[in-house]
């Protein structure tokens, strides 16, 4: 900030510090205490997406959505963590969580960016899902950020289970040209 017209300039920082300003040699000496609390680690969710959906196993499993996400941080952030959470389109319930590790890039030095893919996994019902993205710092909790992807659609394979395949009687006909083959089928319930 600059204040003009008066030729004084004021620094502004974004940092914690104590100083002591009293100086004995000073002709006009001051008592100056100054201590600032330590800033807010600023974090933000730029991007949560869900991918697609699997079953777990064929069938009668849970169903497992696979979500990616970035966020950004300053720089001195140290602490940065991000929760996931599946939720139904339905009835806003969430359905699922998840913690995911975050894989940190440094490259730029004016901000930290960090990526994820994380699977969630949650009962294998038909149905819109989307996914919410938080983040912060550990250190600030207060200042959290977050985003919400768009909705996907899951719809779970038909399945048919047969149980019971059982070959009841074979007729071939007198010429030898024709077979007839009966069997009891029962499917599952």
């Amino acid at each position: 900030m600059t204040t003009l017209d008066t030729g004084y300039i004021q620094v502004l920082q974004d940092k914690s510090q104590t100083e002591d300003a009293y100086d004995p040699n000073d002709p006009s000496p001051k008592d100056l205490v100054i201590v600032t609390s330590d800033p807010v680690c600023n974090v933000v969710v730029n991007t949560v997406t869900v991918v697609g959906y699997k079953e777990k196993s064929d069938c009668s499993d849970k169903m497992i959505a696979t979500v990616t996400g970035t966020l950004t941080s300053e720089i001195t952030c140290s602490s940065v963590v991000a929760s996931v959470k599946l939720i139904s389109s339905d009835n806003t319930l969430t359905v699922g969580r998840a913690q995911p590790v975050l894989q940190e890039n440094t490259s730029d030095p004016k901000k930290k960016t960090y990526s994820f893919t994380a699977d969630i996994e949650a009962d294998n019902a038909y149905g819109n899902y989307y996914a919410n993205l938080e983040g912060y710092d550990k250190s600030n909790e207060a200042d959290k950020d977050s985003k919400d992807s768009v909705d996907l659609l899951w719809e779970p394979p038909c399945c048919l289970t047969i149980p019971k395949f059982t070959k009841d009687k074979q007729e071939t006909s007198l010429d030898g040209l024709r077979t007839d083959l009966s069997y009891t089928v029962q499917l599952a319930q």
